[in-house]
């Protein structure tokens, strides 16, 4: 046996393909044709026709097909297709997305006094479509290293499965031939719903005709399509093309099956009736990929079809894509199809989605305008404002030295005063002298499994609390501060580019290496500059090199290699990269990434959270609470901007109901009985009521009884490495008005 036979034997049994002995299939057709003269056929008689074609028209698809495509090939049947005898013509329109080809159809159909069905395309109801995710498996998520390594068709196929919903419903390839036989097998003995290209010569149609009556009791002809690659060829006498394509289907109007609609445009959904049915071809040594949908039951039908003439397929407008019997086209041809529908359902997501995408709108600073202003958090404001200030000057000291100079003395005094004035009680520290885009400083918290807090971090830090010190205290110097540090330090360093990853977080293994974790703060940077932007702190010109900057670090994110490794990433790491994405793709409007960002968490979802909330990759680590909580606190934070683009994180869930809620669930119920951590009397356990009062926050019906402490008595700023926003209480605080006495007070 050679290996080629060898895989096609297993892949039909892998398929569950039943191969019928002769005998059987000649009993079963027996059967039929007993049934035929039976009582029942006496009412199949009274019907009005004895054949009625459905036409299905969808929508043009390029590059599959051209340009008003459908439209020209609509003209060319009605202008020349002859009467076809015993046969009634209808057409379906269906669901065609741009108005004015759908318009253009039916006053073409109305001009002839052609009957049609109108099934509307509705953009609300498309909007309401959710990803197919549970289709794919999570090993194959569009982030994951497996993904990476499949070939480029294959890729493009696990994407086509995510789209699965939303192709059923604009393409409503199989919805809308089930439409069309459902109603024929009220009006005809025999019904046929075919493609809108197909056409029928008269030559076609006597055999066609002659076929289904020398066999009335089969209840499936299969009709062979030849591909055409000039439409004027049909009008020659006597033309008969080899037909060798996937063919139409002819059905009695007693017969059991119809098509499946769960299988998708782009993806075999006439082939799965042909499985069922046992009609063999090319299809039967299709192999069924781990994104695909399940191998059919075989029909109690197996067996009963007859092959019968041959059908036109009208000119796809693409003539490279149509050659005869050539494999390579043929491969072409769904390649080209899958990019057509994937191009159009990315169109008409831009359409629905976009809309929601407010780039100006603040997505985690909320602060209410009341009185009544928590003294506990208002000092921790104040205290952090004296602290940023005394650190300000020194983000500038020497700028030479911070920028490419090479002054040892003046490097090491920039650090050392820089040191001195930041976070004293944070045990040891160090530094490492380096160049333009080199410069790093992190200093160790004994206290905090070795978390760091980098110069990058103390940068997004102040930045952020001196635009609170403008909002709050209307001091207009503080955010003079922080546009100043926006401008002067922070988009002149890069320290994204020619970056190594470090083969050790703590330790410095490269000349460069940077460590994306330093920017997970960078959300609250953005709504920082939103702020200072709408305030008038930062002009045009100046928003627009933030822009470029922050475009450079998001293309780094998405191309690079240490990106892709974050990206690839199942632990926090990964969830903190699509939160990162994320938080820039509503910043800088870009909708298409966005989008497929939060497609690309639900599965890390499915991936991170078990059957019963825990998170199966954090709870193993060596200090398993703190990542337990840095990671449930990056998706309550991811959640949030996914909200803001009205895409629901919070409640989406597996087949078992593993979610971000159980997540936060299972931590309120086990949380200190099951996390380990090497120093729990060192673990800040404050950080988990920003977590609960969220989940308070969001799920009205959760738990009853979880009681945490009134926002103003919990603190407010956490270390960066926590991923807590500074402040986060201040949105349910009330703000009070600011008066003099209150301002001499701040600093």
């Amino acid at each position: 046996m050679t290996l080629l036979q060898k895989n096609i034997k297993e892949n039909r049994e892998s398929k569950n393909v039943y191969f019928h002995a002769e005998k059987e299939i000649k009993d079963k057709l027996s059967k039929k044709k007993q049934e035929y003269f039976s009582a029942r056929h006496v009412n199949l008689d009274q019907k009005r026709s004895k054949f009625i074609l459905y036409r299905i028209i969808g929508n043009d698809l390029y590059p599959r097909h051209g340009k008003g495509q459908s439209k020209e090939n609509l003209k060319f049947i009605l202008e020349n297709e002859p009467d076809l005898v015993d046969c009634e013509k209808r057409f379906v329109i269906n669901r065609i997305v741009d108005p004015e080809s759908e318009r253009a159809i039916i006053e073409l159909l109305e001009q002839y006094k052609i009957s049609y069905i109108h099934i509307p395309f509705d953009l609300q109801e498309y909007r309401n479509i959710e990803w197919d995710i549970y289709g794919v498996p999570v090993q194959y998520a569009p982030y994951s290293a497996k993904f990476r390594r499949l070939p480029p068709f294959s890729q493009m196929q696990v994407l086509l499965r995510t789209y699965r919903h939303k192709n059923n419903y604009v393409m409503n390839n199989n919805g809308a031939r089930n439409f069309a036989l459902r109603e024929g097998k009220n009006l005809a003995e025999w019904v046929l719903p075919w493609d809108g290209n197909c056409f029928i010569t008269d030559l076609a149609w006597e055999e066609i005709r002659n076929g289904v009556e020398s066999k009335p009791h089969i209840p499936y002809h299969f009709v062979p399509m030849a591909r055409m690659t000039n439409n004027k060829d049909l009008l020659k006498s006597n033309f008969a093309p080899d037909a060798t394509e996937e063919p139409q289907i002819i059905f009695k109007a007693n017969s059991l099956e119809e098509f499946n609609p769960e299988y998708f445009y782009g993806r075999r959904p006439k082939v799965e009736l042909f499985w069922r049915l046992g009609f063999p071809g090319k299809w039967d040594y299709w192999p069924i990929e781990p994104w695909d949908l399940p191998y059919p039951k075989t029909s109690k039908d197996v067996g009963c079809y007859a092959v019968t003439g041959w059908v036109a397929r009208l000119f796809s407008g693409k003539i490279d894509l149509e050659k005869k019997s050539d494999q390579e086209s043929s491969v072409n041809r769904a390649e080209a199809r899958t990019k057509a529908i994937t191009a159009m359902l990315n169109t008409l997501d831009s359409k629905v989605f976009d809309k929601h995408l407010d780039q100006k709108k603040l997505l985690f600073t909320k602060i209410k305008d009341i009185s009544n202003p928590s003294s506990l958090i208002f000092n921790q404001l104040k205290s952090s404002l004296r602290l940023s200030t005394e650190r300000f000057p020194f983000y500038f000291l020497n700028s030479e030295a911070l920028i490419g100079g090479t002054s040892r003395d003046s490097t090491e005094y920039f650090v050392s005063h820089f040191v001195e004035n930041s976070f004293k009680e944070m045990a040891s520290s160090f530094f490492r002298k380096v160049k333009f885009r080199k410069f790093y400083i992190a200093s160790y918290q004994a206290i905090n499994d070795q978390s760091r807090q980098s110069f990058w971090q103390n940068i997004l830090f102040d930045i952020y609390i001196f635009v609170l010190g403008w909002l709050i205290f209307n001091n207009k110097e503080d955010a003079e501060k922080a546009a100043k540090l926006v401008l002067d330090t922070l988009i002149l360093l890069e320290p994204w580019k020619n970056s190594k990853r470090g083969l050790n977080r703590f330790t410095v293994k490269s000349k460069n290496t940077w460590d994306v974790s330093d920017f997970n703060d960078i959300y609250y940077l953005l709504d920082a500059i939103r702020i200072l932007k709408k305030d008038g702190f930062l002009s045009k010109d100046e928003i627009i090199k933030f822009e470029n900057w922050i475009g450079s670090y998001l293309y780094w994110l998405t191309d690079s290699e240490q990106g892709t490794i974050e990206c690839a990433s199942r632990s926090f790491r990964g969830t903190y990269y699509d939160f990162q994405v994320s938080a820039i793709c509503v910043f800088l409007g870009e909708g298409k990434l966005l989008r497929e960002t939060l497609r690309n968490s639900r599965f890390r979802i499915l991936e991170q959270f078990s059957e019963d909330g825990s998170q199966t990759s954090e709870i193993s680590r060596f200090s398993s609470i703190h990542h337990y909580c840095l990671n449930l606190q990056g998706w309550l934070n991811l959640a949030r901007i996914a909200e803001s683009a009205e895409e629901d994180l919070w409640n989406f869930s597996g087949v078992a109901g593993n979610g971000i809620r159980k997540g936060v669930e299972w931590l309120i119920k086990h949380g200190k009985k099951s996390l380990a951590h090497p120093k729990s009397e060192y673990f800040d356990y404050d950080r988990l009521l920003p977590i609960f009062y969220t989940y308070k926050e969001i799920y009205k019906n959760g738990i009853v009884n979880l009681e945490v402490p009134a926002p103003e008595n919990i603190k407010a700023i956490f270390y960066p490495t926590y991923g807590i926003l500074p402040f986060w209480n201040l949105k349910f605080l009330s703000v009070p008005k600011v008066d003099n006495k209150l301002k001499e007070n701040v600093y």
